[in-house]
């Protein structure tokens, strides 16, 4: 029993021997920083001397802060583990996350960014969903750096699910402009509710029909959206697009699908050749029409207050169907030259209008104007014109037909007022 109690004896005296020695070789330590140094500096050096005995918990994505006996704060941060950020490992990235390079994820796989994701790509470093889903929680942040792109590839799904005080941002790093939002033909399914969306030169180029909805487009250097399909009913709504080059190329065919003028701020591009075929409403929009010809093949009715811009050699012209364009005096229906120069077919008679063949139904124009036209409007086939309520300033002719016909005429009201430009 005696060596027993020497053992204990022993021990003990040895444990507050190295205690009492740490004790002092910490305060000497302390007392012998030079004038200047920190509290901190000397509980850092001994944290790290001593980090296999802390039971601080430390992130590999985050900071971590304690007190000491005196009060003062003693901080340390670590870089993010490069794991936490990877879409080959993780179902749900919720980092500050830096790619170099070109992220492209795997077939199968379903991969959620978090409310507290912040995705930055580098320059040229661009996200491409391939055979897989991507879905972005509310709040979440991903920044592109110049030339990067976010791309749904093919049998990709995307699913931006933002919210009115915490939309889904997607931007520029800096002041160079990002490709944008690209959806490709063959992908699967793209629905974006409240997204906020700047700094590309294209903000969203839909490939197939998606959703849009409650989403902000806006600062971008060519289109805010190109569309090359038409919207399902329902599928574009709620949305505010401003400052963009043009808010929209889209075909005459699929502005019929993309609702209220109200989410517009600016034009709606349409370029090349138009062929509208069918019953179809054109919406309020401002059009520019750039360098082509609206065959109107069907029945075209155009809403109150739409304003059309047209380039030098643009034109519209009704060869069976027929126009209704009729306004109000409030909103009256506006056709003319996106500049100086005057607008209409190319060669002699140079009309703005021109009407062939035998239209189906009577062409009437209310509550309209029709602005520095070559020639107005020209009848070369068995059409009805009717027109009240108009203004008209044209460089050569108003009204003018062919001599092969006798009637019918264009049926002008006294309302008309037509004027040779100066």
């Amino acid at each position: 029993m005696k060596i027993k109690k020497y053992a204990y004896f022993a021990f003990f005296s040895l444990l507050f021997a190295c205690g009492e020695h740490d004790i002092v070789e910490r305060e000497a330590t302390y007392e012998e920083l030079p004038f200047g140094s920190s509290q901190q500096e000397s509980s850092s050096s001994y944290q790290a001397q001593n980090s296999s005995s802390s039971s601080i918990f430390t992130s590999s994505s985050s900071s971590f802060s304690f007190s000491s006996d005196s009060g003062s704060d003693l901080s340390s941060s670590s870089e993010p583990d490069v794991d936490v950020c990877d879409f080959s490992v993780h179902a749900r990235i919720d980092a500050e996350c830096f790619y170099e390079e070109k992220v492209r994820t795997a077939m199968g796989r379903t991969i959620t960014l978090g409310s507290q994701a912040r995705l930055e790509f580098a320059d040229k470093a661009s996200l491409e969903i391939y055979g897989s889903s991507l879905k972005i929680e509310a709040g979440a942040e991903l920044s592109f750096g110049e030339g990067s792109e976010f791309l749904v590839d093919a049998e990709g799904s995307l699913e931006i699910s933002g919210e009115e005080e915490k939309p889904v941002v997607l931007k520029a790093t800096d002041d160079k402009n990002w490709a944008g939002l690209r959806v490709r033909a063959d992908s699967r399914v793209t629905n974006i509710e409240y997204a906020d969306l700047s700094g590309a030169l294209t903000g969203i180029n839909f490939g197939k029909d998606g959703v849009l909805k409650n989403s902000k487009v806006h600062n971008n250097i060519e289109y805010g959206l190109r569309q090359n399909t038409s919207f399902s009913e329902g599928n574009f709504s709620g949305n505010e697009f401003f400052s963009n080059g043009y808010d929209a190329r889209v075909s005459l065919t699929i502005a019929t699908t993309l609702g209220s003028s109200e989410q517009f701020g600016g034009k709606l591009h349409i370029f090349g050749n138009q062929s509208v075929s069918g019953n179809i409403t054109l919406p309020d929009f401002v059009y520019d029409i750039d360098g082509g010809v609206v065959t109107v093949a069907g029945a075209l009715e155009i809403m109150p207050g739409a304003h059309f811009y047209f380039a030098e050699f643009s034109s519209i012209s009704v060869t069976s169907g027929g126009l209704k364009v009729v306004g109000t005096a409030d909103k009256p229906i506006v056709f003319e030259s996106v500049s100086e120069v005057f607008w209409g077919r190319p060669g002699n008679p140079g009309a703005a209008f021109f009407f062939t063949s035998n239209c189906v139904t009577e062409n009437i124009f209310e509550h309209f104007k029709v602005l520095q036209a070559k020639t107005a409007f020209y009848n070369d086939g068995q059409c009805k014109v009717t027109l009240s309520n108009g203004e008209i300033t044209y460089r050569d002719k108003d009204f003018d037909k062919s001599t092969a016909i006798a009637t019918p005429d264009f049926d002008v009201g006294e309302s008309v007022d037509s004027q040779k430009a100066q």
